[in-house]
């Protein structure tokens, strides 16, 4: 039990300190700007863009993708409805 608690406590003492470390690391420039970029484009103006030039420039089967996620939404709905 008590070698349990040794590794235990080791390992959570090594936790903390590389939590420290990290919390007051300052990143680049470019790797914040990555960053905020990459949780912008989450937000979805990204991917409204990315479907509208599928859209476009997809070719005759341009549509199948975009029309594909909406069919679990779909039927989730209608699971739902009463």
């Amino acid at each position: 039990m008590a070698v349990l608690q040794i590794t235990l406590s080791w390992v959570a003492s090594r936790d903390h300190r590389l939590m420290v470390r990290v919390n007051h690391w300052r990143p680049p420039r470019w790797m914040r700007l990555w960053m905020l970029a990459a949780t912008r484009g989450g937000d979805g103006g990204l991917w409204y863009a990315l479907g509208l030039a599928v859209a476009l420039y997809g070719g005759p089967n341009a549509f199948t993708p975009s029309w594909r996620p909406l069919w679990p939404w779909r039927r989730g709905s209608l699971c739902f409805w009463s």
